[in-house]
């Protein structure tokens, strides 16, 4: 019945509704609506729908949704608003993307940042060796270029002031 609601809503463009009925499917843990709620994740461009879609496929805990969810952080129509799709996946085993976490955590902004240091905070512990190595020379070289961009900005502001 909500699925069929749902589809309603989307169809008529009534986000803000939609928006309560995914809400409420995800509390209910409602997996059957899974499908339709992946489908309208790649689909919409309405971040607040997309959020709430996301964090209802959390709240189903089906590990099935990452890749879903991953997809979508990497499409640029999500760039800036990002931070609510990588809370979505702190509940999940997402040690296969510790590079993309990476990435996001040293180019994006303040939410994303944040969500992307706690998902490699969770992550970090699970490494192995070798890929700790990697992780470790990965955070080497961006301190290496942020010291790099300090010291430019330090130069710079000693012209100005001069």
């Amino acid at each position: 019945m909500l699925i069929k609601l749902l589809e309603e809503k989307i169809k008529n463009s009534e986000i803000n509704e939609a928006i309560s009925i995914i809400e409420e499917l995800g509390a209910s843990r409602s997996i059957e609506s899974a499908p339709l709620l992946i489908k309208l994740l790649y689909e919409t461009d309405n971040a607040n729908l997309r959020n709430s879609i996301a964090l209802a496929l959390s709240d189903f805990g089906n590990a099935d949704a990452v890749v879903h969810l991953i997809n979508v952080i990497k499409d640029p129509k999500t760039k800036g608003q990002r931070g609510t799709l990588l809370f979505a996946l702190e509940s999940f085993e997402c040690s296969p993307y510790t590079k993309l976490f990476i990435d996001l955590f040293q180019e994006s902004g303040f939410e994303t940042s944040r969500q992307a240091y706690i998902l490699l905070e969770n992550i970090s512990e699970k490494l192995q060796d070798e890929e700790k190595d990697r992780f470790k020379k990965k955070i080497q070289l961006i301190l290496t270029d942020l010291e790099e961009k300090t010291d430019l900005l330090i130069q710079l502001l000693e012209s100005i002031e001069k």
